[in-house]
């Protein structure tokens, strides 16, 4: 539980920006919405409204208490729940898992972006040093005044009322937002509370009718009540992205990565072929399915078979082609394109041999994922094609990697020792779709007998 609120955080943000006319409109509507002191003790907001986009059309209801949200929407007859419980994102859909409850951190609800939608929380608080007074003008017959900060998409626009002092209009590349109106409540909260809020975004339409400030809310609404094994819940505080520092100047990117190269070639040192014995978990299913891979670490191939139920799906890279066989899209087996292809080895080749593949690398930033600080850097393969790398800067094993381009990511919470080798034992990754997958090694094999008929494409080169 957060004490004080997430207002009274916001609000406590340095105010250094030289543009005194910015400063004045924004006093004036803190004073004007009832005070920077009353807005500072709301901890809690029940929200109430409707919601549409081309799949779904419904009523919403919105709770907050501190940072955890639950979102109720009744829509086709059914009752959809979205929530977040202070440490992870749970979900209620009727039309799937069964109408069970299920983790979903692919999706990411926030008190402070909720609470945006009707107060500028951002601008009064944590940008608010960044604003600028732009001009004087008439919009929808009323007189406003118009701030902005950013620049390009990043810019964000604001009308206030002339004549009350009152947020009437805001614009974003995210969402447009139209207030219709204020209104006092009969709350304790002294706060002028806005009417017929609606949000405009690429996603659908949100119109809030009505918003209480401080209600009694009973913390246990928020808590995930399913049942769960090997879930998404487990790992969510290891891989949530936190902090964002400066780079270390005491290392150069170049630096950063002859550790990890040093330490990756420790490992590899005398080893052609890796062999793995692994249960893999998708979604947070409590059920596990098996997965065999072989790695060919100096020809650069990849072997992975893992059965499902009665399905036997294979994903091969041999030096020459990647191909697949996937049961749920055809019997036959497939040549897929390069970048298609997962081999489940957590360990970057492009990143140990960049020099030799004339890459570059970047020194980015620092940045905690979990409670860990890490060196991100950046691989340049080309103008089309950058990964990051996220290195412990303690231990500079890999703690995550991601695509520039793309919603993949992978991460490896858990490293074991064997044979002096340090080898990946848990890995999470987050599939371009949503979908989550937790790969639990659990024997390696190292140098063993391999049969390369395996690697082989089977089927017709088209």
């Amino acid at each position: 539980m957060f004490a004080p609120s997430l207002f009274a955080q916001s609000l406590s943000s340095p105010v250094n920006n030289t543009d005194a006319k910015a400063q004045q409109i924004i006093d004036r509507y803190l004073q004007a919405i009832g005070g920077r002191d009353n807005l500072a003790k709301v901890v809690s907001w029940k929200i109430f409204g409707k919601y549409k986009n081309k799949k779904i059309e419904g009523s919403m209801k919105t709770t907050i208490k501190y940072d955890k949200v639950r979102m109720d929407m009744e829509a086709m007859g059914q009752h959809f729940v979205q929530a977040y419980d202070g440490v992870d994102t749970w979900e209620v859909n009727p039309m799937e898992n069964g109408g069970k409850p299920r983790y979903a951190l692919n999706a990411k609800i926030s008190a402070l972006t909720t609470i945006n939608k009707f107060y500028p929380m951002f601008l009064i608080g944590r940008d608010r040093n960044l604003a600028v007074y732009d001009s004087t003008g008439t919009w929808q017959g009323k007189q406003v005044q118009v701030l902005h900060y950013g620049k390009g998409v990043k810019q964000k626009v604001y009308y206030f009322d002339s004549k009350t002092g009152l947020l009437l209009y805001r614009q974003s590349f995210e969402s447009i937002v139209y207030i219709q109106g204020y209104t006092h409540k009969e709350d304790a909260s002294g706060l002028y509370l806005p009417t017929g809020v609606k949000t405009d975004t690429p996603n659908g339409v949100w119109v809030i009718d009505s918003i209480w400030a401080n209600p009694e809310v009973a913390d246990n609404i928020f808590a995930y009540d399913g049942e769960t094994s090997y879930s998404s819940n487990q790992f969510a505080h290891l891989i949530n992205e936190g902090k964002t520092l400066e780079p270390d100047l005491q290392f150069t990117a170049e630096q950063i990565v002859a550790r990890y190269i040093k330490l990756h070639a420790k490992s590899e040192k005398g080893i052609e072929n890796v062999k793995m014995e692994c249960t893999v978990f998708f979604n947070g299913s409590k059920k596990g399915f098996p997965m065999h891979t072989i790695l060919l670490l100096k020809e650069n191939k990849s072997y992975m078979e893992m059965k499902l139920e009665d399905k036997v799906f294979k994903s091969v890279k041999n030096g020459k082609v990647s191909w697949e066989v996937n049961p749920f899209k055809s019997k036959e087996p497939k040549i897929i394109k390069k970048e298609e292809n997962n081999d489940f080895d957590f360990s970057d080749k492009e990143l140990v041999h960049y020099k030799k593949n004339g890459h570059e690398v970047k020194y980015i930033s620092r940045v905690y994922i979990g409670k860990k600080l890490c060196h991100k850097i950046a691989l340049m393969q080309n103008k089309n094609k950058t990964t990051y790398f996220y290195l412990d800067a303690k231990t500079y094993v890999m703690v995550k990697n991601k695509d520039k381009d793309s919603e993949e990511e992978g991460y490896c919470l858990e490293y074991e020792r064997k044979d002096g080798q340090l080898l990946p034992k848990l890995v999470y990754m987050i599939q371009e779709e949503g979908m989550h997958m937790i790969v639990k090694v659990d024997k390696y094999t190292f140098n063993a007998p391999v049969n390369h008929q395996l690697f082989e494409f089977p089927g017709r080169k088209k």
